[in-house]
């Protein structure tokens, strides 16, 4: 009977650690721009990442969705994944920063941290922030979209019609 007790008094203990580790890493997401690298939680991010090291760093996804390319949704962390489906090689990450109503659009807003060179950015970061920046070239595109840039990564910023917020970012490789 005690041996009982001590086994399930293990389980509720790996149960408690368990959640507890997932509402932590799901809050303390950080997504760094430094100089011309990206990294993850620390971890230097390429294009050529594998899937199966892009999950270490990131866990499983919630959701997947298939077609022109993979979409990976995290709900709790407020991004998406978008993988190549010909080499599965990484094409962007989407933070969310408004809640979108897409199929394959996070059930959350993206509360982690975003940095570009010691700068954090958070949907109430303007425009005229960004243009500060001048090493990552941040202009104008279309719509309501701006683009910025480094040698090696591609960003554009989606702002509201009014250009308070911003709504999301998307951070990618050149070819």
């Amino acid at each position: 009977m005690n041996q009982i007790r001590k086994k399930k008094k293990s389980q509720f203990l790996f149960l408690i650690l368990f959640l507890f580790s997932s509402i932590i890493s799901a809050q303390s997401i950080i997504i760094e721009i430094k100089s011309d690298s990206l990294f993850i939680n620390s971890q230097k991010v390429i294009k050529e990442i594998t899937t199966q090291n892009l999950r270490s760093i990131l866990g499983s996804p919630d959701r997947e969705f298939y077609g022109l390319n993979t979409i990976w949704t995290y709900d709790n962390l407020g991004i998406r994944i978008y993988i190549s489906p010909k080499d599965s090689s990484l094409l962007s990450i989407e933070l969310d920063f408004k809640k979108d109503n897409l199929d394959f659009s996070p059930k959350k807003t993206f509360t982690g941290s975003f940095i570009i060179n010691n700068i954090q950015i958070t949907g109430k970061t303007s425009i005229a922030d960004f243009e500060k920046m001048k090493e990552i070239g941040f202009k104008f595109s279309v719509l309501d979209m701006y683009d910025a840039s480094t040698s090696y990564l591609e960003m554009i910023f989606d702002y509201s019609r009014d250009k308070e917020e911003l709504e999301e970012a998307a951070i990618s490789f050149k070819e």
